[in-house]
């Protein structure tokens, strides 16, 4: 088990550095102090940078804006989950709503000349491994959320 806005909060500070001067905005919002999850550290920051370069690679319009979240959220109705949450954000072109539930399948890449099909199944592999869950949600040219839910 690991402090979630660890991993996080180097992640994002690499990619405004590695981004600098490209227009790019960042804002990493936290409603809890205390987020804790289970994951490999090492994985989870490869798994971030990622999801950080497809959030940038999406937004083909500058301003390129991502908002990253980390929060603990509760879930289920009668079975009560708790779960650290880390939400990635952007204004890109969106995916359209027949190609969304394909995606981290493996070998399956869509709106990328030189991917290989493998980022979102190796991360969707890695975080079920470690009990968690991944989501997309993305509405066509308004932008698109990858949302990584890790077990606490």
């Amino acid at each position: 088990m690991g402090d979630v806005l660890a991993v996080v909060a180097p992640s994002v500070r690499e990619k405004l550095t590695e981004f600098a001067g490209n227009g790019l905005q960042i804002t990493l919002q936290t409603q809890d102090t205390d987020v804790l999850g289970y994951f490999d550290r090492a994985q989870l920051l490869r798994i971030l940078s990622n999801i950080l370069n497809n959030a940038v690679e999406a937004s083909d319009q500058p301003p390129c804006r991502i908002s990253v979240s980390v929060r603990a959220v509760n879930s289920g109705l009668v079975f009560k989950k708790r779960w650290a949450e880390i939400a990635v954000t952007d204004n890109g072109k969106g995916i359209e709503p027949n190609t969304l539930p394909l995606l981290g399948k493996q070998w399956l890449t869509v709106g990328k000349h030189a991917g290989s099909g493998l980022g979102l199944y190796t991360t969707r592999i890695a975080i079920e491994g470690w009990g968690g869950r991944l989501l997309l949600t993305s509405e066509r040219d308004v932008g698109t959320t990858v949302t990584i839910r890790l077990r606490c």
